[in-house]
């Protein structure tokens, strides 16, 4: 009898063990939210300005494609700088999954300085940075005007 209850003793124990693993509580984090939508998942496939070749002292504006590779829609403003200049400038506009057709409104940006080139910038929560750190879209001054055409 004392031996039967050892056994009882030790299967009981087995039991026990066996039973509160599946009930024991792991401390876990919450899993981190999705990817935040930052300027990486953008990028400027193309830029381009209109009439081209511009003349002295003709109204430009800009036209361009932006895909963003991010599964997130996103309201931003959209900045194209030549140097430190404001060029043309878009807000609120809606930035959805894949392929973006963004359109400029006319300016009156005058080319002033020997090799212009335009970087584009994305402002995501009050904040711009470069879209393409190493793109940049850069006219040349011919006897027609200044034009992004090569």
């Amino acid at each position: 009898m004392k031996r039967e209850l050892k056994l009882l003793g030790i299967g009981l124990i087995i039991f026990c063990v066996v039973i509160t693993q599946g009930c024991v509580v792991r401390e876990t984090t919450p899993p981190p939210p999705g990817p935040a939508f930052h300027h990486g998942f953008l990028r400027v496939t193309e830029l381009v300005m209109s009439p081209d070749p511009v003349r002295e002292g003709q109204r430009i504006r800009f036209a361009m494609v932006m895909v963003n590779n991010s599964s997130y829609s996103r309201r931003v403003s959209i900045a194209v700088r030549d140097g430190d200049e404001l060029v043309n400038e878009v807000s609120d506009i809606a930035i959805r999954p894949g392929v973006n057709r963004i359109s400029f409104p006319w300016t009156g940006y005058r080319f002033s300085r020997q090799d212009p080139c335009f970087i584009v910038l994305v402002n995501i929560e009050g904040t711009y940075k470069p879209v393409d750190l190493a793109r940049r879209f850069c006219v040349q001054r011919t006897n027609y005007g200044w034009t992004m055409s090569n």
